[in-house]
């Protein structure tokens, strides 16, 4: 199920996206927002187009989604570089 959603998403996003809703893959947990389900599901599966996936997650419209994207990522004892 988990692959056939990505490959849905990779096609077009909003139909993979429908499709994982669904079956119950992104969503299903009551106790987290939709964006960070959809953020987990789209930081944990590996098939998922890369170049795709920043173009969805960059648009305007998503950008609570992007910021609960941002929140699973580990940055600790990264340095941000001197200008």
């Amino acid at each position: 199920m988990l692959l056939d959603g990505a490959a849905a998403f990779n096609v077009k996003p909003k139909v993979g996206l429908k499709f994982l809703e669904e079956h119950g893959v992104i969503y299903n947990d009551d106790t987290i927002s939709r964006e960070e389900s959809l953020a987990r599901f789209l930081k944990t599966t590996p098939r998922l187009d890369k170049r795709l996936l920043g173009d969805f997650i960059s648009r305007p419209d998503q950008i609570d989604l992007l910021r609960a994207f941002m929140r699973l990522m580990d940055f600790d004892g990264v340095s941000a570089p001197l200008s």
